[in-house]
């Protein structure tokens, strides 16, 4: 082997590689590299090689550049002899060993490495795990027009990752969408909105028959579980959104190939107040291509078949709350017995007219097994959706009259937003605000139902609070909102008071001896159960006494150690 010495060389005989795959150097850093190399030297030699006029550097651009900044004449280095297509690679592999290369550089430099090597190979080169190799190969895919936001600290490695996730044109179309005035929160919730679940995919992850063309989720690359564990273990997500929808429409098509074939009604779960929405109508299109009179939810009867239940999602539904296994096998055996009597009204509703059914979960494209009993009293459910597309000119009488009362609904709900805006900012401009008058139970109400809306999640919602504020589901909303005035009371007004309070409060670094809302409301609950706060301040009180009792030990031992 040949030794390599060290030379002095004279630093205009040195030229920086046009080619280096470095491109930006902070000039903080090399103002704080050229403060050490003027107090130390440069400890570690630059490397270069011989051309024709001088030499060019293969590694050590940064050692060079504090050099010329101190104004030194010579640099220590090493001239060695390096074919021209191993230079980029050494390079590459030089720069990634630093600590301070700006990521999409490093993402670059990788994906050069990646047209030669393994990612475990170059994991082994270039000394860094084989999670950061798969991050910045994916972080290589990210478009340019996030670029500069990872740049200038805008955009964090861990939401640009993801969002690098997903097919080039789905970035372009969260860019638009987020348009000048950049944000990463903004980009994170178009990220999360577009994933879809594979775990709750309504066809098998492994069927490479619904969509040949893509094949099967489970190898798919665009499957999160594919991707290096970027998303975390066994974390499935489907990144390319179109292909996800083309596979639920296919799902789609299948289930009304199969109604049709054994004369099965086919049922949606989409209601007037929806049905014009873009979803609702490319469901209807699919169903009027296949056949299909459109029924909707509220034109038939329904009645599901009901599942048998189990102890085992007995107990897993009741998981937040300590029931004792005899409480869970009364719950049992009660759920046993309301399927029992479904079951037997599901059987009769044969005898009454009822047909099978289909009833299709337009959210999951899944179905569920279901008898149905037609309200032909007008017949209009067989028009509803044809006429959605018709214009006027082309509609018949009937279908003209359901048109008008749908362009008359949808006038008064504009006249009735237009209203409220009206009266909320007449109220603002009030004095409403300032008056000291005791709230009314109208009032109590209004900020209950708020105080849900905005701060309760929804099975903390049928635990705590569902007797007064019921699920709205298939209810009128002045009813409802009657319904809730009439049951209210001020118990569940502090119940809910005390509940915003439970889950305001702030943990991590803050506790109730550096916080105000944890402070008052460590003051607040010593009332309510005083006695059990203290047994677990004083466990912590022992625990406590016990350290500082070594620690004292501890350092009585060092003081007493003889200085050498």
């Amino acid at each position: 082997m040949t030794k390599l010495s060290v030379q002095h060389l004279k630093l205009d005989k040195i030229k920086p590689d046009e080619n280096q795959p470095r491109k930006s150097f902070d000039q903080d850093h090399l103002n704080g590299l050229a403060e050490s190399i003027d107090k130390h030297g440069v400890i570690q030699p630059i490397t270069v090689r011989a051309i024709e006029d001088g030499y060019m550097i293969v590694a050590g651009e940064r050692r060079y550049r504090a050099c010329k900044q101190l104004g030194k004449k010579t640099i220590p280095a090493i001239v060695r002899q390096i074919k021209d297509n191993d230079i980029l690679e050494i390079q590459i592999i030089e720069n990634l060993q630093r600590q301070d290369v700006e990521p999409i550089e490093e993402a670059e430099a990788i994906a050069y490495l990646g047209s030669k090597h393994k990612p475990e190979e170059i994991s082994k080169r270039i000394g860094r795990s084989l999670n950061f190799v798969y991050q910045r190969i994916k972080l290589g895919e990210l478009i340019d027009g996030f670029k500069p936001y990872i740049r200038n600290k805008q955009l964090s490695l861990g939401i640009a990752i993801k969002a690098a996730a997903y097919p080039k044109e789905e970035q372009e179309s969260f860019l638009e969408q987020i348009g000048d005035d950049f944000s990463e929160w903004q980009l994170r919730q178009l990220v999360d909105n577009q994933a879809c679940n594979l775990q709750k995919a309504p066809f098998p992850l492994d069927d490479e028959t619904l969509h040949p063309t893509a094949g099967a989720c489970s190898l798919c690359p665009f499957n999160t579980a594919n991707q290096g564990n970027l998303f975390g273990e066994d974390k499935q997500v489907c990144t390319k959104g179109s292909c996800f929808q083309t596979k639920k429409n296919l799902v789609l098509t299948r289930l009304l190939t199969k109604a049709k074939s054994e004369d099965i009604l086919f049922i949606p779960d989409i209601r007037r107040y929806n049905m014009n929405t873009e979803k609702a109508q490319a469901i209807f299109k699919v169903m009027e291509q296949h056949g299909f009179t459109i029924y909707l939810e509220g034109d038939v009867h329904l009645v599901e078949k009901p599942i048998e239940p189990s102890l085992e999602e007995i107990r897993a539904e009741n998981s937040y709350r300590d029931l004792t296994e005899e409480e869970l096998q009364e719950l049992y055996e009660e759920e046993v017995q309301y399927y029992r009597d479904e079951q037997q009204d599901y059987n009769e509703a044969m005898n009454k007219g009822y047909k099978k059914a289909m009833y299709f979960h337009s959210y999951t494209y899944q179905c569920v097994e279901a008898l149905a009993l037609l309200d032909d009293a007008d017949g209009e459910q067989e028009t509803t959706v044809s006429v959605e597309s018709k214009k006027m000119d082309e509609c018949t009488p009937k279908e003209k009259i359901i048109k008008i009362k749908q362009r008359e609904e949808r006038k008064k709900q504009i006249q009735n937003n237009k209203l409220f805006e009206e009266i909320s900012n007449n109220v603002k401009e009030s004095d409403y605000v300032s008056s000291a008058e005791e709230l009314t139970k109208e009032e109590l109400v209004a900020f209950c139902l708020s105080a849900l809306s905005h701060n309760v999640q929804y099975y903390d919602k049928e635990k705590h609070f569902a007797k007064t504020f019921p699920n709205q589901k298939n209810q009128n909303t002045e009813n409802f909102i009657k319904k809730c005035v009439k049951d209210f009371n001020m118990a569940t007004f502090n119940k809910i008071i005390r509940y915003m309070i439970l889950n305001q409060l702030h943990f991590g670094e803050q506790n109730h001896t550096n916080n105000n809302v944890n402070q008052s409301f460590y003051l607040a609950i010593q009332h309510f159960m005083g006695e059990e706060i203290s047994n677990i301040e004083t466990t912590y009180q022992i625990e406590e006494a016990k350290r500082e009792e070594r620690i004292a030990q501890r350092i009585a031992e060092l003081e007493e150690t003889p200085v050498v």
